[in-house]
């Protein structure tokens, strides 16, 4: 079996590279296109899998310009000639788009040209283009539609996707949730029991200094916390993080912030050994992010012992019932951000006796979350003799 990935996305996280590995175990081969825009240099050769399969490689395509952006269907026939230059669709059994609108797209051409079947997944990303090109709203619905299986990375965009078209029931009955893995450093470091929390209160905010993580709102709300009588310190991890979008305006604001109160702290972005130790040190994880596709940083928490807050209908929101391990807040709303961070103050003892019972390594390994990967490919493969490539 020989796997072509289409991943435009590749670069800016290293959640399709924990996946590639993890089939790579496996002994499968695997063909991995990363199409980029033209000017994105610091994201060549970015997260390059430790392939142990000799046949597999993965190939960046520095080709898409900014006119791409206003013209999807020319976007698409120059990834789909490229793939076709660099790639040969004879020996490929089955494709995995990592995102619908754009990579499931070509997957989508590619089958209709020869047979090849494939998977997509659908990100918070495709949420955001299928607003954004509504007149293609069609087209997109036949990416869907020809998906030998649509995989979900949260429960909330299956339910979004599933109410915004008509699918009959046999087609939603391949739409399937299956959430993203962590990596192998927080599995193999579980912490089961917590001391009571600190005096002060230890808030960690870990991820990039961009506006729809929230940062700010975050800040404000532990205004509030602190006026109304709690000893609390907010501690916050990410800037610099490359291939994020930072702006200096919003850096400018979150500065601000720190000179305004002690109790507010900003660091550099730090390697993922480093925050592990920060999470542990921690009380509080607090990200009511907005636009999040799952949100890793909250399931790496939770295995280093702590509760989280999260963005309400976002990624991560629904894979535990509100309250069992945090609490859920409306991002940029800062009244729900101040009750979620309070109540799980309040619930402290009892969301951390939860946390201790979650199976890390059943629901977060990324070696049995690419097994489940792999059945899907297996189902619907197609051998080298029945093709007409």
């Amino acid at each position: 079996m020989h796997i072509l990935h289409i991943v435009n996305s590749y670069s800016t996280t290293q959640v399709y590279m924990n996946l590639v590995n993890a089939i790579d175990a496996f002994g499968v081969e695997q063909t991995v296109i990363v199409p980029l825009k033209k000017k994105a240099k610091k994201q060549l050769n970015v997260n390059i899998p430790s392939f142990k399969n000799s046949q597999s490689n993965i190939v960046f395509l520095p080709v898409l310009k900014k006119y791409h952006r206003f013209f999807y269907k020319k976007k698409i026939s120059t990834v789909l000639e490229l793939v076709k230059e660099n790639v040969d669709l004879k020996k490929i059994s089955i494709v995995h788009a990592g995102t619908s609108f754009f990579d499931g797209a070509v997957a989508y051409e590619i089958y209709k040209l020869y047979r090849i079947p494939y998977i997509t997944a659908v990100r918070i990303t495709d949420q955001r283009y299928m607003k954004f090109y509504i007149f293609h709203k069609n087209y997109y619905y036949s990416i869907l539609e020809n998906a030998s299986r649509v995989i979900f990375i949260n429960s909330n965009l299956k339910k979004y996707i599933s109410s915004a078209f008509k699918f009959k029931n046999e087609r939603l009955n391949n739409f399937v949730v299956i959430a993203n893995g962590i990596s192998t450093i927080f599995l193999e470091n579980v912490v089961r029991r917590r001391l009571s929390i600190h005096n002060p209160i230890r808030l960690l905010y870990s991820s990039a200094f961009i506006k729809r993580k929230c940062l700010c709102e975050t800040i404000k709300a532990t205004a509030i916390l602190v006026k109304n009588g709690y000893n609390i310190k907010l501690d916050a991890y990410g800037m610099g993080l490359p291939n994020k979008g930072e702006t200096k305006s919003y850096i400018n604001q979150i500065n601000k912030y720190a000179e305004k109160y002690d109790w507010f702290n900003i660091h550099p972005h730090v390697t993922l050994n480093k925050n592990m130790e920060l999470m542990r040190e921690a009380d509080i994880l607090v990200m009511p992010s907005y636009g999040e596709t799952f949100g890793l940083v909250y399931p790496e928490a939770l295995s280093q012992g702590i509760p989280v807050l999260y963005g309400k209908n976002e990624g991560f929101d629904g894979l535990f019932d509100d309250g069992y391990i945090g609490y859920a807040a409306q991002p940029y709303d800062v009244k729900d951000i101040t009750d979620g961070i309070e109540k799980i103050i309040l619930n402290y003892d009892k969301i951390i006796s939860n946390i201790s019972n979650i199976d890390f390594v059943k629901q977060f390994s990324w070696h049995n979350i690419a097994k489940q990967y792999l059945d899907i490919y297996s189902s619907y493969a197609i051998d080298n003799h029945s093709r007409i490539v």
